[in-house]
């Protein structure tokens, strides 16, 4: 990767009080932005979510932290999930982003 992710900045919704019941209305409860996660070199990457207790964000590779040659069950799984019809199908079609 050519550059660290940072995190955004926090962002505050301020709008006067608007009563009791004003709270549950706030356009706080989906998304705050949009953007594009860093691509790392590995098809299989873990992205850290902002914790409140100050954990730093950071990508990870699951090659640093996980030797899943070790995982019997986990690789079995893997091959069961990739012997599907349906994901054979789906891999074998080309990759087109979805247009919005």
């Amino acid at each position: 990767m050519t550059t660290e992710y940072q995190p955004p900045k926090v962002w505050q919704w301020e709008a006067p009080n608007g009563g009791q019941f004003a709270n549950i209305n706030r356009p706080t409860s989906g998304a705050l932005f949009e953007q594009h996660l860093p691509k790392g070199e590995h098809d299989l990457q873990l992205y850290s979510m902002g914790t409140p207790n100050g954990v730093k964000n950071r990508v990870y590779d699951t090659a640093e932290f996980l030797a899943v040659h070790e995982y019997p069950h986990l690789m079995r799984w893997a091959e069961q999930i990739a012997n599907r019809p349906a994901v054979i199908r789906a891999l074998a079609k080309a990759y087109r982003p979805i247009k919005s």
